[in-house]
């Protein structure tokens, strides 16, 4: 798949904003940038507008004010969200041109219907998208967390494709290793400042590093030579009173040395004022270092890690299941004896369309967990889902809704941002869920691909503190390394003929 990169425009943005209807703060406030031909990755916090951006650049949303130009040509746009169908999907998988063709067999899309979609893993649908997305070849391609719910074949096969690609391609993503392969320029958010840095991500966020902590030094170099300024004036200030003294006094001999004091005076004074004039500049310069230094972003320090708090588990053994055969939609599953214990870490792996979903669906069902208080998290939440988990979070007593906010605040978001607006990211919405999960003390926390749509340092955080809480986690995921730093046990699915097979790794 290419593009004429001749043929593409520079894209530039200036001073753009955009609000929300019912928000009371801009998501994207006087952002200026620019795109060229190749990958620009966008990163930065979640809430801070990135999806805004791509919807913006596509078309879908207009800007509350600011300018774009050099916008030319087709547009393609691939959601984060894999709960709505493309509406070309019918006329992709249909599609006997050669490039569709070569996209439908390296994504495994053959056998895979548009009306089945209600059915399919969120796996199978982010491949979809991305099929429907890629074989329109489009002059702008934007794609929101390309790889969420894929699993490593699928995903290595996205960035050998992408890196074919000759338009202006814009990247949102938490994929480390993603960005750093595609990208040639970053526009990294960073509190009310955004960076557009060359380079990819690691080169990029250690630029933006290095400017932050440069700006810091020059703020502690100010500060320090202000406070040496203080204490001079303060020294010409306690003289300058004497002198003051001296020349007040009446009777004084015309042999004594008032001519000399009053010089002395006025020379003090005149230092003293010339000091003071210096002491103003100085603060003054002070005070724009310090407004710079506020606007960028610096976490609030926790310790190193974070910790979630729970009750005690109210059995020791959570979930017992005896070793059988599972009949789960569209696949039979075979099981050895599951076992939830109390504090236990379980990660849930395999190919996508292996059942993974589907096995937790099961666990759910009947009355398995009926002994146990535990909260799910599934891959997707729709608006609806989004808004009933605000309403909770509002409807909490005082003491809980300052615990949520807290834990939201610790997983690297901007509480007072959340509290003032109805339209949350899907990563913030994440973080209200599970921060509500830990406020009602579960036994059970089920997640399903939790590190989706989460910024980098939110992965982080939420990893840290999953690996140190003291109830039970089982989670679904693709991201090898969020798993192996949570849990100490596996149940990995493979694939075996018509069947899916689950073994137990410790």
């Amino acid at each position: 798949m290419t593009t004429r990169a001749n043929d593409i425009q520079n894209i530039h943005i200036d001073n753009l904003s955009f609000v929300y209807e019912g928000s009371s703060k801009p998501v994207i406030n006087r952002l200026s940038t620019s795109f060229s031909a190749g990958w620009t990755g966008v990163v930065g916090p979640n809430g801070c507008g990135k999806s805004t951006l791509l919807e913006i650049l596509d078309g879908r949303l207009k800007p509350t004010s600011g300018t774009i130009t050099g916008i030319q040509g087709t547009s393609a746009y691939c959601r984060q969200e894999t709960n709505t169908k493309p509406s070309d999907l019918m006329e992709f998988l249909e599609s006997y041109d050669k490039d569709a063709i070569r996209l439908k067999g390296s994504l495994e899309l053959f056998g895979l219907e548009a009306v089945n979609w209600p059915d399919l893993s969120h796996g199978e649908r982010k491949r979809m998208q991305l099929g429907v997305a890629l074989c329109q070849q489009p002059d702008l391609l934007l794609l929101d967390e390309p790889t969420n719910h894929l699993d490593s074949l699928n995903r290595n096969f996205i960035i050998q494709t992408l890196q074919q690609y000759r338009g202006i391609g814009v990247l949102v993503s938490h994929d480390r290793e993603l960005l750093d392969t595609l990208c040639k320029q970053c526009v990294i958010y960073n509190g009310d400042r955004v960076f557009t840095v060359a380079g990819n991500y690691s080169e990029a966020a250690h630029s933006v590093e290095q400017e932050v902590r440069s700006k810091q030094k020059q703020v502690q170099s100010l500060k320090e030579t202000a406070n040496s300024l203080k204490r001079e004036s303060n020294r010409i200030s306690e003289i300058n009173k004497g002198s003051h003294k001296r020349l007040s006094k009446r009777g004084l001999s015309p042999k004594d040395h008032d001519a000399k004091n009053k010089i002395e005076a006025a020379r003090l004074t005149n230092k003293d004022s010339t000091l003071s004039q210096k002491k103003i500049n100085i603060e003054r310069r002070i005070g724009k270092a310090e407004e710079e230094i506020k606007s960028l972003r610096t976490a609030k320090s926790y310790a190193d890690t974070i910790f979630f708090e729970s009750g005690k588990a109210h059995k020791k053994v959570l979930l017992r299941e005896k070793p059988q055969t599972i009949e789960l939609p569209g696949v039979l599953m075979k099981t050895p004896e599951l076992v939830i214990e109390s504090g236990a870490k379980i990660g849930i792996t395999g190919f996508n369309g292996v059942g993974k979903s589907s096995l937790i669906q099961w666990l759910l069902g009947g009355k398995r967990l009926k002994n146990c208080n535990f909260f799910y998290l599934q891959q997707e939440l729709d608006s609806a889902d989004k808004a009933k988990l605000k309403q909770e979070l509002d409807a909490c007593s005082k003491e809980d809704y300052s615990k949520c906010l807290q834990i939201i605040a610790r997983l690297g978001s901007d509480a007072k941002q959340i509290i003032g607006s109805d339209s949350l990211s899907s990563g913030e919405t994440r973080k209200v869920a599970i921060a509500l999960a830990i406020v009602r003390q579960v036994d059970l926390l089920i997640l399903d691909e939790p590190s989706n749509h989460l910024d980098l340092h939110s992965v982080k955080h939420l990893e840290q503190a999953l690996a140190q809480c003291n109830f039970a986690v089982l989670m679904i995921s693709h991201d090898r390394h969020f798993v192996d730093a949570v849990c100490s046990v596996r149940w990995h699915i493979d694939r075996e003929g018509q069947e899916s097979v689950l073994r137990v790794i410790l």
